[in-house]
């Protein structure tokens, strides 16, 4: 399964796990600046700026986001999704732990097995 494949519902949760990551430090690295250039060439410029105008208009705060992703069933979209958005978080780890906070949720959500040592 490719990003171009996963349905709306799909790119919308990768699109606002992205967000949420990105913006756990209050700034944007270089690094997820170029991840999210990645997915934007990916969806199509268009595409991405709607994707994160749904993200901001459907989930008021994080609760709201997490009881959307977890109906999530569909097991090769919810790994490439956290394979994604967990090369954004080891692209640029953060000192206070909200993205893998965030992420062991996730894993745990989703039943994804998570080797020791990849969230650090």
């Amino acid at each position: 399964m490719t990003l171009k494949e996963l349905t709306h519902e799909q790119k919308i949760a990768l699109t606002a796990l992205v967000e949420a990551v990105t913006i756990s430090d209050g700034s944007v690295s270089d690094s997820e600046e170029r991840k999210i250039n990645r997915l934007m060439d990916e969806f199509g410029e268009e595409n991405f700026r709607a994707l994160l105008d749904e993200v901001e208009t459907r989930f008021e705060n994080r609760e709201d986001l997490y009881e959307f992703l977890e109906g999530f069933e569909n097991k090769e979209a919810c790994e490439l999704i956290y394979g994604t958005v967990m090369d954004e978080v080891m692209a640029s780890p953060s000192i206070d732990g909200g993205p893998t906070e965030l992420l062991d949720w996730l894993a745990v959500t989703w039943g994804i097995e998570v080797r020791e040592g990849s969230s650090e």
